[in-house]
């Protein structure tokens, strides 16, 4: 009798813990956080971030030309190590997010408040004015970093992760722009 007490016991909280749990329901939205692509080193040709808390994915391709929406610029011996990471959304309102480095040739964590980094986002509306921020640049503040975690020039893969905050100190754009779990991984 007590055996039996006993696993009713366990069944019933096991029971309780099941149902405790949430699942997700088929066909449920994703968050934007969801939307974005995993974070990986394989050279997945991936980019994506959140802006402003919405997901931001590269998009289309260049017109007349067809360009890739996600380029890469590596070079070990240009001003002591430069790259460049541009990510484009070509459908919709133009928009671009890159940044980059004059001073890197490995792996690590860079700051943006180095006068060797910079961080750029570019949105245009309204069939040519445009909402932009450029650094270094004087009249734009900029806290953030991109941190570089697979810096593999013989297996072509560069990839990592960046978050930045901007905004201009002169007023002329206002709000903040905020990016978030970026992530890239590009094959070079």
């Amino acid at each position: 009798m007590k055996n039996l007490k006993t696993l009713l016991c366990i069944l019933l909280t096991g029971s309780l813990l099941a149902a405790s749990c949430k699942k997700s329901k088929p066909g449920a939205a994703l968050t934007e956080l969801e939307k974005l692509p995993p974070i990986t080193q394989t050279g997945a040709n991936t980019f994506g971030c959140l802006v402003d808390g919405k997901a931001w994915l590269p998009n289309g391709s260049k017109p007349q030309i067809g360009g890739p929406n996600i380029q890469v610029y590596v070079d070990p011996t240009f001003q002591g190590g430069a790259f460049y990471v541009t990510g484009h959304q070509y459908q919709g309102p133009y928009q671009t997010v890159a940044f980059g480095s004059s001073r890197c040739v490995n792996a690590g964590f860079f700051t943006t408040d180095s006068m060797f980094n910079s961080f750029d986002y570019k949105k245009t509306i309204n069939g040519g004015t445009s909402i932009e921020f450029r650094t270094p640049e004087n009249g734009i503040y900029r806290k953030g970093f991109f941190n570089i975690s697979r810096y593999d020039l013989i297996n072509g893969v560069f990839s990592g992760t960046f978050e930045v905050k901007l905004y201009k100190t002169d007023g002329s754009f206002g709000d903040t722009l905020r990016i978030t779990n970026g992530r890239f991984d590009v094959k070079l």
